[in-house]
């Protein structure tokens, strides 16, 4: 469900990235210190950057793209995330989030991280 989504973001110019405040958010997210709620404004950003710039989105495989895409971007329930990606709840749903992240922390420039 999340393909056309995935192929209007890649022909259209890139998200802006993260501003450096919103790095350090997602940094802290990544890390554990910093709760999803608390983060999602953040996470909301890297997920339209990742999904729309090139030097982003190979850096996530098929099932993270379409995880950022259901939770982040069309706000899907936990339950349906987890169900959809065989994660074990919200837990799991937010550990696979973090490490979304830490994948792409790399990406967002070279002070970021």
């Amino acid at each position: 469900p999340h393909e056309p989504l995935l192929a209007v973001l890649g022909r259209l110019p890139p998200w802006p990235a993260p501003t450096d405040a919103e790095t350090r958010e997602l940094l802290a997210f990544a890390r554990s210190s910093r709760g999803f709620e608390a983060s999602l404004p953040a996470l909301r950003t890297l997920a339209w950057w990742a999904l729309s710039a090139r030097e982003a989105r190979h850096r996530l495989d098929a099932g993270q793209r379409g995880l950022l895409v259901l939770r982040l971007l069309q706000a899907a329930p936990w339950q349906r995330c987890a169900d959809s990606f065989s994660l074990p709840g919200r837990a799991g749903v937010v550990q696979a989030l973090r490490g979304c992240v830490d994948a792409l922390l790399p990406a967002c420039g070279p002070s970021r991280r």
